[in-house]
């Protein structure tokens, strides 16, 4: 159901010019931070980091990163544990990062028992072990963290790690999908088509693909727009189903783009030039439109 990534996006280091003024009170923070303060050497080392407010230099901000670890800090652990996964600022070190990584897991911090669960899910930086990733999984969807509820009902639906259970793993897509993660919403509509764990159930298929379309999915677009095409499951409309299958080919990544393309392609081979025309102005202005939302 799921291609497993190992997601490493806890924070996003940002680049500002090197005469960026340093953020007010800074002489005040570097001092507590030398005497002590980890939550003052965790700010510091941030703001080192990412650059915010001062000139960026990551080696400096681990080194702040690491006083504040060293002494427990739980975000500072889960910052430097990143880098060294990463190879931001030091050299690339997955087992290294994975280790402090697992340290804030073990303090309750979310993000972190995700990481661990995807570590172990893929054997980077942890050995690969399907019980430990579906058990941080579980502490990390427990917090409420929708990518961890995603993979965990992934886990329930295949039997990895835990007894297969598609019951309980459409209620933990359902969960990640009311806090609006796409691919829970879509992979949600084809648990209701084909009724896994849920009473099969066409209009709730349609709502939860919809949604996941509606928020630039592109495999909910494909699946979308083959619906409205083929006049499965929605009225037939070629013009707006070919929109979506416009929209999935042009926002789809990976292996699956040549599979989008192609099948865009064959597709405007059995319609008139005036419907694609109409369809591709249509996928132009919601792109358009999708794009101005996402800014707001």
């Amino acid at each position: 159901m799921i291609a497993l990534l190992l997601s490493l996006s806890l924070f996003s280091p940002v680049d500002l010019p090197a005469q960026a003024k340093p953020p007010a009170g800074l002489a005040d923070l570097r001092a507590r931070a030398e005497q002590g303060e980890a939550d003052a050497q965790y700010q510091l080392g941030h703001a080192l980091f990412t650059g915010e407010g001062v000139a960026r230099n990551p080696a400096q901000g681990l080194t702040w990163y690491r006083k504040a670890a060293e002494q427990g800090h739980v975000e500072a652990r889960a910052n430097l544990g990143i880098a060294y996964v990463r190879g931001e600022g030091v050299a690339k070190d997955e087992a290294a990062g994975m280790a402090w990584v697992r340290k804030a897991a073990e303090q309750g911090h979310a993000g972190s028992q995700f990481m661990v669960g995807a570590a172990h899910s893929s054997g980077r930086g942890l050995p690969q072990d399907w019980e430990q990733a579906a058990s941080w999984y579980r502490k990390a969807a427990d917090h409420g963290l929708a990518e961890a509820q995603f993979y965990l009902a992934d886990c329930y639906s295949s039997g990895r790690g835990v007894p297969q259970d598609l019951a309980v793993a459409a209620s933990w897509l359902l969960k990640a999908a009311d806090q609006g993660h796409a691919p829970a919403q879509s992979a949600l509509g084809g648990v209701y088509l084909m009724g896994r764990g849920v009473p099969q159930n066409n209009a709730q298929a349609v709502t939860w693909v919809r949604k996941a379309a509606e928020q630039g999915f592109a495999e909910a677009q494909m699946a979308f727009g083959i619906a409205h095409y083929s006049g499965s499951l929605v009225p037939q409309d070629v013009v707006e189903g070919f929109k979506w299958v416009v929209l999935a080919s042009q926002r789809a990544t990976g292996a699956v783009q040549h599979d989008y393309a192609r099948e865009r392609d064959v597709l405007a081979k059995t319609m008139t030039k005036g419907e694609v025309k109409e369809a591709t102005k249509r996928a132009k202005q919601w792109a358009e439109d999708f794009a101005r939302r996402q800014k707001k």
